[in-house]
């Protein structure tokens, strides 16, 4: 991520943060068509807690997707399942 993208607000947030107040404890169900699966992006600890015990789909904290990213370019398709979905167990294992 650029630092002209890390200052840009994402536009859908934006309109959730209008539309249903204020953030709090926010997550997102999304569908990625390149790995062909479901899986929730989780702001935060407090926000992922209300999940990871109970969602069929991974669940991953926003900063997940920073380590996903730098390995989506140079990486096939199911080494990057592979990464999510170890990253997902992690966050399911009590410390």
């Amino acid at each position: 991520m650029t630092d002209t993208e890390a200052d840009t607000p994402d536009p859908l947030q934006l309109k959730l943060v209008r539309a249903l107040g204020t953030p709090g404890q926010w997550c997102w169900h999304v569908y990625s068509d390149r790995l062909d699966r479901v899986l929730w992006i989780a702001r935060d600890a407090a926000s992922a807690a209300l999940l990871i015990q109970s969602a069929d789909d991974p669940v991953l904290f926003q900063d997940d997707l920073d380590d996903l990213e730098s390995l989506a370019p140079d990486v096939d398709d199911r080494t990057l399942n592979a990464r999510l979905d170890a990253l997902a167990a992690a966050r399911k294992t009590p410390p």
